[in-house]
């Protein structure tokens, strides 16, 4: 992964996760979710979305529901939380 393309990941996952702590506890779809992306990022598409999404539910920091529709919403876990916690103290 270029350094480029490094920054851009993790922009993108903040900006996901700063996202979803605006909307504890309901959660927020992936569509809200690209457009708060793409005011930074203008080229991104819905499966960078997705593919972020999947990295932070990996990392335990979001919890992703997929529904049978193939919508998915999101939200914080207490890890994720505790993330926006300590990095906005």
């Amino acid at each position: 992964m270029s350094k480029q393309a490094k920054v851009n990941h993790e922009s993108i996952c903040w900006l996901i996760v700063l996202s979803l702590s605006i909307s504890v506890p309901i959660g927020a779809s992936e569509e809200l979710l690209l457009c708060v992306v793409r005011a930074a990022y203008p080229d991104v598409a819905a499966s960078d979305i997705r593919r972020e999404l999947d990295f932070l539910a990996g990392h335990n920091l979001v919890y992703v529901h997929k529904m049978p529709s193939k919508r998915w919403i999101a939200s914080l876990t207490l890890d994720g939380l505790g993330v926006i916690e300590n990095r906005c103290l």
